[in-house]
């Protein structure tokens, strides 16, 4: 943990009385105190000594220590006031009180965003998500939505810095790294906020990034999520929105795809294909041609049965199993553009080795 943490607390215990303040490690060394001089000092006799006495004040060196024990129970950290009085002993158990809820603040808050990014990242299992929820008292059915803001041509470093104060909220909201160049921003948000509010949300992240930071940014927005389980499904719609609009929406640094009936408006489509388990017939008796959108829904729930309905000519599936419920949704894409790419004969794809030669005659010798 962050030594900041307890120094923003300890200096102001200044105001309370002008007896030192600090706090020490296992090793003994200060690591925060209101006397600036004493940080880095070493007093190991004191960490020794600490644990025992009347209230768990050791008394030892002209001063009064009371540990800081971590989640199992261990000294981590200890408070300390100058003075063997009982006024010091006083006002070492109050600075122990505020610097120890500090510390439970500070480690709760950080517990919180791994346990978001490790959801959205899919690295926690569904059935773990709510038994830590509970342990973290986080609220599991809150409405959330997930921004994921991609720098364009550089990054920066701060980056995060600047996002974490425009949602100053830790305990809601949440601002996660996920590599040099992506930045993920889960809001808890109102039941039925309209898209127009997110995308606004979203115009204020590009326009404070691009005047404070002078950097590029592509946006995408995913849906609305009304569970803590559905936040990796909006976290892969977002980056999907990206992707696709840097295909169809090249100008726009905002993608929000809100639902299906948003994407027709925002685009001519004169052929579909709608991947789904209940389809009447197999993919490969589709007839693809260049231009054609294929939709594939989330691999919970699929594609809602009022689109498929309106859609039924159009609708196909892969061959499973019987007792198979669906495959995994990347899987699906896969096999799915293969055999569209193969019926146009696979266009600006090479479809042959080295081992051909370089005269196309060979092959049938080689063979």
């Amino acid at each position: 943990m962050s030594n900041s943490v307890f120094q923003s607390v300890i200096v102001q215990l200044k105001d309370i009385s002008d007896r030192t303040f600090g706090v020490i490690d296992t090793e003994g060394c200060v690591v925060s105190c209101t006397d600036v001089s004493l940080l880095g000092e070493r007093w190991p006799d004191a960490a020794l000594r600490i644990g025992g006495g009347v209230d768990g004040i050791t008394v030892f060196a002209q001063k009064c220590f009371k540990a800081i024990v971590g989640s199992s129970n261990l000294y981590e950290y200890a408070v300390f006031c100058s003075g063997e009085d009982e006024l010091a002993k006083s006002f070492c158990s109050m600075a122990y009180i505020a610097l120890n809820d500090a510390k439970v603040f500070y480690e709760e808050k950080h517990d919180r965003g791994t346990f978001v990014k490790n959801i959205i990242m899919d690295n926690i299992l569904p059935g773990d998500i709510y038994i830590r929820a509970k342990e973290l008292h986080f609220a599991t059915d809150a409405p959330r939505a997930v921004f994921l803001i991609r720098q364009v041509g550089r990054s920066d470093v701060a980056t995060v810095d600047v996002l974490s104060g425009m949602f100053p909220d830790k305990m809601q909201d949440f601002v996660l790294s996920i590599n040099e160049s992506d930045v993920a921003v889960v809001k808890q948000i109102t039941a039925n906020t309209p898209s127009e509010e997110l995308e606004k949300i979203a115009q204020d992240i590009e326009n404070t990034l691009k005047n404070e930071l002078r950097i590029k940014t592509s946006i995408g927005i995913g849906t609305v999520s009304e569970h803590l389980r559905e936040l990796a499904d909006s976290y892969k719609e977002a980056q999907t929105a990206i992707d696709v609009g840097k295909v169809f929406d090249t100008e726009k640094s905002i993608i929000d795809y809100e639902n299906l009936e948003d994407f027709f408006t925002r685009n001519e489509v004169t052929e579909m294909w709608c991947l789904s388990t209940k389809a009447p017939r197999s993919y490969t008796e589709a007839q693809y041609h260049d231009g054609a959108y294929l939709f594939f829904g989330k691999e919970t729930k699929g594609l809602p049965e009022a689109f498929l309905e309106a859609h039924r000519q159009s609708c196909v599936r892969i061959p499973m199993r019987p007792e198979a419920r669906s495959l995994n949704l990347s899987n699906a894409v896969a096999i799915t553009v293969f055999e569209a790419l193969r019926q146009l004969s696979f266009p600006h794809l090479k479809d042959f080795g080295k081992m051909r030669g370089e005269n196309p005659g060979n092959l049938e010798e080689s063979t």
